[in-house]
């Protein structure tokens, strides 16, 4: 008897016990937290044998006494949905699903995630809520449902996350954290932006997998940011976000593709601009947050090869925007609607955009529509002047007489075959109209040939206009408004009396073959007046000092590079195939042209042979190196010859270079001598490689880069400061200077390159123009030259 009832209060025991835990679950459960599918289930990439987790966050339902937090309507369907997509397309199987979290609950949350990360891993953090910047402090935090009005001791810092970042980097291989608030640039302040866009292939995957990475998406700068957009119960970010993830048809893509395609939709649409972004404090290393799509093969995925040339399904995308909006938008002449507007389905190959409002002139542009591609347009549209008028070519000018009506209408039906209308309406009526790439004199409903015109309008005492002109098949009009030249009174700078500058002491080294000239110390004027023609904001005129140091008085050659590295090869340049991909990549990393491929399109002409020309020669410069391979150059060379070698600094560039001059170039500001001193583009390069590009009115005889010191010296003895290739220096770019350009700092950010090179116009040689280039890049253009201090 007494044994049972034992047994019996043993059972009730473990009853109450259970009771305990389960009610301990529900509390859980209560808070949001939910674990999603988790599984050990493996994802491979070309690399990564590793799981791929998530931690989701959505916070709704503030609390706020003070109501300073309101709620909100999207951020809970955000996380959910963003939840679904990884799990559903993406193998994302740990997925950690936490919804209106208080402070606690989202830091416990991230440290569960970091003690169950192992070192393959892949590991995704999105929030979605209110955030905050402390203007006084430059401070961000996310606002979790518990915050207390104005208490930020009740709010997460954006330290406290980077922190718990660089401590998930040293667990996981990679980091992908997306914050969806207001202010969340914030997270971005002391980070660097600039991620390059490599080539997507498998090498490129291969390559940034093996690396580990700390990536940063944040749905804005330092601005506020939507809730629920166009009733889609997501905010504009997460809609695109989504979009994003949801209509991909590659099997990998990288984190960086994916923060491109995000900011360019949603700065279109709406008035955000997010920002992505590495946390180089936080554990980055060069890689790449890896996007593999699970059962690629069974998702219906357009395939152009298999399909009938005019299949619906080879088409595109254009998302397109205007300022003013609300202008109506014509697609190849048919009336498609109002802006902001987009258009899915258009049938690849080349259109014609038009956007009239009235009160503007007409915007036109020619696009190229690309299979499953979106292309992002945005029209200025420029007031109409008073006196001009802006009339279509079916249409004829309001001062025509009905004779003259007839007459054209007559003319516009007797049209040749093949043939369309090119109209260029000027104003002011007196302007000169040329067409520059053929030989027919302009006239007024001019019929030619579908192809590129360039055309000129120029008034003396008005600003000469050039642009090229895509005429498809399609009657085209073109409206321009000259702007008269601005009167500047000139004035003339003083400057000492130029100092010839005797070389008195020349450094060799037979060991490596470099030559150096001393170069004295002293002071001068870094940068460019106002008046210098090409002049761009970055070059601020101010006063610099220099020591003395030694300078090689060549760019380093082949033969010397070789030395220390015997496979090296500096290639061959091909003006259809290298420099078009160039041209590419500088259209993306400084972000001056709308299209980049556009850009290229339009360098590389008709006539441009597809033909390569050797950049390999013993005394040619060494090209095609990064920074990395040059510091690995520069320890050699400390160690066979005993001296400080190391490349220049920006500000001993520009003091070299000038030689006590103030001219545009070493030589004076007639570009007509550029050949004498210089190897740049001239005729000869333009005769053989055919790039539009401007050109030197001279010949230098060299079609790529020469064999160094064959162009007269400045007059501190150095040959070819200006042309043949781009030459480092060791100094980051900064915009305003900032004192950089005095400074050598080794650093993954961008670093100042100068002189130009042999494939670059008169304008890009100036010796105050300043470039930029990533530490990894490697062109067919960019070599080094050498310095010795004492």
């Amino acid at each position: 008897m007494k044994m049972k009832m034992k047994m019996k209060i043993y059972l009730m025991l473990l009853i109450n016990l259970c009771g305990l835990m389960l009610f301990s679950v529900q509390v859980e459960a209560a808070r949001g937290i939910q674990i999603i599918g988790k599984t050990d289930k493996v994802i491979n990439t070309p690399v990564i044998n590793g799981k791929y987790r998530a931690l989701i966050i959505g916070n709704n339902e503030y609390q706020d006494a003070e109501k300073l937090w309101s709620p909100l309507k999207t951020a809970v369907a955000d996380a959910e949905s963003v939840a679904d997509t990884l799990k559903k397309y993406y193998g994302f199987h740990d997925i950690t699903l936490l919804l209106n979290g208080k402070r606690r609950d989202i830091i416990k949350s991230i440290n569960n995630i970091v003690k169950s990360s192992n070192s393959s891993d892949s590991v995704l953090i999105f929030y979605a809520g209110h955030g905050y910047l402390n203007q006084k402090t430059n401070e961000g935090y996310w606002i979790p449902i518990d915050a207390e009005g104005k208490d930020d001791s009740t709010y997460i810092r954006n330290s406290t996350i980077k922190s718990k970042l660089a401590v998930l980097s040293d667990k996981a291989r990679h980091v992908l954290l997306i914050s969806d608030s207001c202010f969340s640039g914030a997270l971005l302040r002391q980070a660097n932006r600039g991620i390059n866009l490599d080539d997507k292939n498998k090498q490129y995957i291969e390559k940034v997998s093996k690396k580990k990475s700390v990536q940063v998406l944040a749905a804005g700068g330092l601005e506020f940011v939507d809730d629920d957009y166009k009733s889609s119960k997501h905010s504009p970010f997460t809609y695109y976000f989504l979009s994003q993830l949801n209509h991909n048809n590659q099997q990998y893509f990288t984190a960086t593709e994916l923060s491109g395609e995000v900011k360019r939709s949603v700065a279109t649409n709406v008035s955000q601009i997010p920002e992505n972004g590495v946390l180089y404090g936080a554990g980055h290393d060069g890689g790449e947050f890896v996007f593999k799509m699970v059962n690629f093969n069974k998702k219906i995925i357009p395939n152009v090869s298999k399909q009938p040339k005019n299949s619906q399904s080879d088409s595109g995308k254009l998302v397109l925007s205007s300022s003013p909006n609300q202008a109506k938008w014509y697609l190849d002449g048919d009336y498609m609607g109002k802006t902001p507007d987009q258009m899915d389905d258009i049938k690849i190959g080349k259109h014609l955009v038009e956007v009239r409002k009235k009160g503007f002139n007409v915007y036109q542009e020619s696009i190229r529509i690309r299979h499953n591609k979106t292309i992002t347009l945005s029209a200025l549209l420029e007031k109409t002047a008073q006196s001009s008028i802006n009339a279509t070519l079916i249409m004829p000018p309001v001062q025509s007489s009905p004779a003259l009506v007839v007459a054209q209408k007559m003319k516009l039906k007797n049209r040749p075959a093949g043939k369309y209308v090119l109209n260029i309406d000027a104003y002011p009526h007196q302007a000169k109209i040329r067409i520059l790439n053929i030989k027919p004199v302009y006239k007024e409903n001019l019929f030619l040939y579908p192809g590129r015109y360039h055309v000129e309008v120029s008034l003396p005492g008005y600003v000469k206009w050039k642009k090229w002109i895509y005429l498809l098949e399609f009657d085209k009009s073109v409206s321009v408004e000259l702007k008269k030249h601005k009167i500047v009174k000139r004035v003339t700078e003083r400057h000492e009396p130029i100092k010839k500058h005797k070389i008195t002491k020349v450094w060799k080294n037979s060991a490596t073959g470099l030559s150096f000239v001393k170069i004295p110390g002293g002071c001068f004027k870094m940068g460019s007046n106002r008046q210098e023609f090409g002049r761009r904001k970055d070059e601020k005129l101010h006063k610099v000092c220099v020591k003395s140091f030694y300078m090689g008085q060549f760019e380093v050659t082949n033969k010397q590079y070789q030395l220390f590295k015997p496979n090296h090869d500096s290639g061959f340049f091909n003006p259809k195939t290298t420099a078009l991909v160039d041209f590419q990549r500088r259209g993306k990393f400084k972000k001056m042209f709308r299209y980049a491929k556009q850009v290229g399109e339009d360098l590389i002409s008709n006539r441009t042979p597809d033909k390569s020309f050797d950049l390999n020669k013993p005394n040619q410069p060494v090209v095609n190196i990064s920074m990395k391979n040059v510091a690995d150059y520069l320890h050699w060379l400390r160690e066979k010859t005993g001296k400080k070698v190391r490349i220049p600094t920006e500000a001993e560039w520009e003091y070299a270079a000038r030689a006590n001059d103030r001219a545009i170039w070493y030589w004076g500001n007639n570009k007509k001598n550029n050949c004498t001193y210089a190897n740049v583009y001239d005729q000869t390069a333009e005769q053989q490689l055919a790039i539009n590009l401007a050109v030197s009115p001279c010949r230098d005889n060299y079609v790529v880069s020469a064999p160094v010191g064959r162009f007269k010296p400045n007059d501190f003895g150095l040959y070819d400061m200006i042309g043949n290739v781009f030459e480092m220096t060791c100094s980051i770019y900064r915009f305003a200077y900032q004192g950089n350009e005095m400074k050598c700092v080794r650093s993954r950010m961008p670093h100042v390159v100068r002189g130009g090179s042999w494939d670059r116009p008169p304008m890009a040689t100036r010796i105050a123009k300043r470039a930029l280039v990533d530490t990894k890049t490697e062109s067919y253009n960019l070599g080094l030259r050498l310095v010795v201090t004492e």
